[in-house]
């Protein structure tokens, strides 16, 4: 509520506040990075547009940088947030998502970053946390296209659940 506060106010200064509030936001809760385009978009369209929008970038890449720079050091690859988005992502879109309603497709195939176990054949890979994180985020994709080919309704259906969970409505 904050953010918002200060977003929908006028003037350069609340461009600064709210890209650092938008990159506290993701700092704790990095699935909200769908919003970025509907946060800069209005700041573009202010009169001091491109100037907003700037300060807006600027204060939130510097409170990103610690943490991608941490990322990099420990994980030696470029990882903007988490992790975790692979697995959140594969645990969200995946045959059992659809099957359970009750569950929404929460911790329904959640894999612990780090744990995550590739077939190849009849031998099981132990993935890297980057390679695993990756790795999820491929399955869940196969399920959406997949989803497209078969009943595209039933995808627009996952997103239309997602949305309401994701806002506890």
């Amino acid at each position: 509520s904050v953010f918002v506060w200060v977003f929908v106010r006028e003037g350069r200064g609340n461009a600064w506040g709210s890209g650092i509030l938008f990159g506290l936001l993701l700092l704790t809760r990095p699935s909200f990075i769908f919003l970025l385009p509907f946060v800069a978009l209005p700041l573009f369209r202010r009169k001091n547009g491109l100037s907003a929008l700037m300060a807006f970038g600027l204060s939130f890449f510097l409170v990103m940088t610690p943490w991608v720079l941490r990322n990099y050091r420990l994980l030696h690859a470029f990882v903007p947030l988490t992790t975790h988005g692979g697995s959140t992502f594969w645990d969200a879109n995946n045959p059992r998502s659809l099957e359970d309603p009750a569950k929404i497709g929460l911790a329904s195939q959640w894999v612990m970053p780090g744990k995550v176990m590739r077939q190849e054949g009849e031998q099981r890979i132990l993935l890297s946390e980057v390679e695993g994180d990756r790795y999820l985020y491929r399955q869940g994709l196969l399920f959406w296209k997949e989803l497209l080919q078969r009943n595209p309704f039933l995808l627009g259906y996952l997103f239309v659940r997602k949305l309401f969970a994701a806002f506890s409505l």
